[in-house]
């Protein structure tokens, strides 16, 4: 394979499967400063021009920390469903998955393998009976390839799906940083419930005052059932609404964010701020 030097501003990095670490990307970025970038990025071409990102997102990101203008990369082919499968293998070989993001990727590549799937058969006509069963006995086969891949038993693999497809997106950003990303069966037991009492439960299980310790006893608390935790008047949940955004932002959206408080006139006499 030929590697090629890519301009970073060429490459878009829209719509990763995982969001990156902001420490890993200063650890990595320190240790490219000391002994250089040692594997390339993967990239494919756009219709319209540049590059789309298909794995290596926290090696990107720490070469432009570093203000480098360009970057090595290989350059793949392949249809976006097969790209996508591409760079969702690569994060699940990674040990330090949690159960939270290994639910997600192993839910989006089953996606992936029926849509490849079907675009392989052609759209035939055989009865749907037929293409049930079929469809049934390659997933069997895919959760045996994808449990070689990532060390896990096929039952875990099969549980981790359920629950990426059944959690909403706004509980995933909830759990994000919290000690229940590596729970999967605290994880299991939100995945069961409605998409509306997922969001009510993960914010009580993530409050940074006295956080409920487990899905049942949020429930407890919603349904009235336990008073073991003092309900936030609205001030407080406002509070607490920030705090979460904050730690769900990156080092560029805390600087945006104080300089919007200090174009409002809002000093910070305690607060060293970076320079804009």
């Amino acid at each position: 394979m030929n590697v090629e030097l890519i301009v970073l501003s060429e490459i878009d990095v829209k719509g990763r499967a995982r969001p990156i670490s902001e420490e890993d990307v200063k650890w990595l970025a320190a240790d490219i400063s000391d002994r250089k970038l040692r594997s390339p990025i993967e990239v494919a071409r756009k219709s319209k021009g540049g590059y789309r990102l298909v794995s290596g997102f926290h090696r990107y990101s720490s070469c432009k920390l570093l203000g480098m203008e360009a970057i090595p990369a290989i350059i793949v082919e392949g249809t976006k469903e097969e790209l996508e499968r591409d760079e969702l293998l690569e994060n699940l070989a990674r040990k330090e998955l949690t159960a939270l993001d290994r639910s997600i990727f192993i839910s989006k590549l089953k996606k992936v393998h029926i849509k490849i799937n079907r675009t392989k058969r052609g759209g035939d006509r055989k009865s749907a009976e037929y293409k049930e069963e079929n469809q049934t006995a390659t997933l069997a086969n895919w959760f045996d390839e994808v449990s070689k891949i990532s060390g896990k038993g096929v039952r875990t693999l099969e549980r981790s799906a359920s629950i990426g497809e059944k959690i909403c997106p706004q509980a995933v950003a909830n759990l994000r940083g919290s000690i229940f990303e590596d729970n999967q069966k605290q994880l299991e037991a939100l995945s069961k419930l409605p998409p509306e009492e997922q969001c009510q439960i993960t914010e009580l299980m993530t409050v940074e005052h006295n956080p409920a310790k487990s899905v049942n006893q949020a429930r407890d608390l919603i349904e009235g059932r336990s008073n073991a935790l003092p309900a936030l008047t609205p001030s407080e949940k406002k509070l607490e609404d920030l705090k979460k955004a904050w730690a769900q932002g990156d080092d560029g959206t805390h600087q945006d964010f104080l300089n919007w408080l200090m174009e409002l006139g809002v000093s910070f006499p305690s607060v060293e701020l970076k320079a804009a």
